[in-house]
């Protein structure tokens, strides 16, 4: 029994074996079915992986061309984007500028509007005063033109002939009115004539254009010469006959006699108690003529804004350069001194009057006359209103 156990049990060991030998089999062979998988799951993942790599290098290379045309478009379209927003900013800069213009151009068409308007609101009541002028407001103003003319006359030119016969024009138009108010302009339009009658009338047109004759000859006065020009030639002394027959000593005396006539004639000795006068060289003729010319336009210039002291010192240097650097024995020489110191004995300091008077009167008279006419406007509108309001009440009691 105990073999038949013992029998047993090693069958049952051997079965043990032969079942785990056929399960590590199995086994063995379970991984290797599933390392065989494993491979060929990698290879096709590989071949996966091989023909994508392919695929996206076909792909690059297919539509490299067109990335390429891509990218120059794009940088093309930048560009172009880049030229249209400057032209866009220059576009407004030149809105700008141009609205800016207009708005000036506006300012000044409005200005030049406004300037129009004013002008013909100023023509307007102009001519509105002109359709109420008459013809003694016409004479009026010829009277005013005349008195500041006068005025003008005394003032600037110190002519008193011109101003009087001014002031007797402007009476003479006052009588042809025949208008009690112009009265007390004519009055001073008298004392205006007195005064300036009771003054010693000065010609001064008269001593400018004579100032004028001498400055137009002073180009041809002839300048001071020396004296060795002055001096007139000496005529050698004839030497008495010679005879053929003299002897040999008066021959020797005739040759001495020539020879001192001659040197007689090399060196001539003048006597004089004049003072030496300094001569000028020629290219400063020019300049002595120009500054005596100048001289005789002072003395012209204070002749007409009566300064004595500048008009007298203007004329005696003017004589003094005529005897100091020109021919003072010329007869032109000597009729332009004289002329000149007759000139200057006229006084030019006199102060004439004025109208001023004759000026003031005028005004008074004037605004005392406007006056009258407003008032009397102002009565016969105020006498027309009244009429009107008198006729309404009898009109309604009418109605």
């Amino acid at each position: 029994m105990s073999k038949q156990h013992t029998t047993d049990h090693h069958d049952e060991i051997e079965d043990a074996t032969i079942v785990d030998q056929q399960t590590f089999v199995s086994a063995d062979t379970a991984a290797k079915s599933v390392s065989n998988r494993t491979a060929v799951v990698a290879v096709i993942i590989a071949i996966i992986a091989l023909f994508a790599s392919g695929y996206s290098t076909w792909v690059q290379w297919h539509q490299q061309p067109m990335l390429s045309q891509i990218s120059s478009d794009s940088q093309a379209a930048k560009l172009s984007l880049s030229t249209v927003n400057k032209r866009l900013d220059r576009v407004d800069k030149s809105l700008m500028a141009g609205q800016k213009n207009q708005q000036q151009a506006t300012a000044l068409h409005n200005t030049a509007i406004k300037e129009i308007n004013q002008r013909l609101a100023s023509n307007s009541r102009r001519l509105g005063l002109v359709a109420n002028t008459t013809t003694d407001d016409w004479q009026i103003a010829e009277v005013e033109y005349l008195l500041r003319l006068a005025s003008q006359r005394l003032l600037i030119a110190k002519d008193g002939r011109t101003a009087l016969n001014l002031l007797a024009n402007s009476d003479a138009i006052l009588v042809s009115l025949a208008d009690p108010s112009w009265l007390d302009l004519r009055a001073a339009i008298a004392a205006d004539r007195l005064a300036i009658a009771s003054i010693d009338q000065l010609d001064v047109d008269g001593l400018f254009l004579r100032l004028a004759a001498i400055n137009a000859k002073i180009e041809a006065l002839p300048l001071l010469r020396s004296r060795l020009e002055r001096t007139s030639v000496i005529t050698p002394v004839e030497p008495p006959a010679s005879d053929e027959a003299m002897p040999v000593m008066a021959s020797l005396q005739q040759l001495a006699w020539q020879t001192w006539q001659e040197l007689k004639t090399l060196v001539v000795v003048h006597s004089s108690t004049e003072p030496v006068k300094p001569l000028l060289p020629p290219e400063q003729h020019y300049y002595l003529r120009s500054n005596l010319r100048l001289l005789i336009n002072q003395a012209q210039l204070a002749l007409i804004d009566s300064r004595q002291p500048s008009y007298q010192h203007s004329l005696s240097q003017a004589v003094q350069w005529l005897n100091k650097y020109f021919a003072a024995d010329d007869a032109s020489i000597s009729a332009i001194v004289v002329e000149l110191e007759q000139l200057m004995k006229h006084d030019i300091s006199r102060a004439l009057p004025g109208v001023e008077q004759s000026l003031i009167a005028l005004k008074k008279t004037h605004k005392q006359r406007q006056l009258a006419v407003k008032l009397s406007t102002k009565n016969s509108a105020i006498q027309s209103s009244s009429k009107t309001a008198e006729k309404s009440p009898a009109s309604a009691g009418k109605r």
